[in-house]
């Protein structure tokens, strides 16, 4: 197979926002260019870094009487994906994090701007459904975790140099069929449409 700049695609977010999340169960998209179900929320801003996959494997040497290795077996497997949420004051983002029951939010009004409290506790962040969606001209790219969960978090600066973010590294767990997450694509490279009159021609 010859080489093919299409199928080079860069990891670029779409208008709409780049991750989505939603309650377990939510109908996730079977294609790359399927529209989300509007359960999944769009969870605002990541910062420029992006989304990191990193798939970890652990396995146990097997030899024989001589020493040698003749076979390795996997015990154990994991895929992470790392980001940071831009929007701190964005309660979806913060739910995501810490749970609903941790979060409140009070509407605006004419004494004040929306007004969010968050109880920064030990309890285990919930599991959902979560959707990294990515286009890159008409190419597109949607990486999809029927069950994640946030198991990391990592230091949030509070500084004049840098926006606040809450850095997290989300865990994703096999579902009824052992996958991990499914990565979905389009090139984008459509083939002409074929009609009757241009046969004809």
């Amino acid at each position: 197979m010859t080489n093919n700049k299409f199928r080079v695609i860069n990891g670029k977010p779409v208008a709409a926002g780049g991750v989505a999340c939603g309650p377990l169960g939510t109908p996730l998209p079977e294609t790359a260019v399927d529209t989300l179900n509007a359960a999944l929320i769009r969870a605002g801003y990541i910062s420029e870094d992006g989304v990191t996959k990193s798939e970890s494997r652990d396995t146990n040497e097997i030899k024989d009487w001589g020493g040698l290795t003749v076979k390795r077996a996997t015990t154990g497997f994991a895929v992470q994906l790392a980001f940071q949420f831009l929007e701190y004051l964005n309660p979806d983002a913060a739910r995501a994090v810490y749970g609903e029951r941790n979060v409140t939010v009070t509407e605006a009004d004419a004494t004040h701007g929306e007004q969010m409290r968050v109880n920064v506790t030990a309890d285990d962040a919930p599991h959902l459904s979560w959707v990294f969606d990515m286009a890159d001209g008409d190419a597109h790219l949607k990486v999809v975790a029927s069950d994640g969960q946030i198991t990391e978090t990592g230091d949030t600066p509070y500084s004049v140099s840098d926006g606040a973010v809450r850095d997290v590294t989300l865990t994703a767990y096999p579902d009824e069929d052992g996958v991990y997450i499914y990565e979905l694509t389009d090139d984008g490279r459509k083939l002409p449409v074929v009609t009757t009159q241009s046969l004809a021609k």
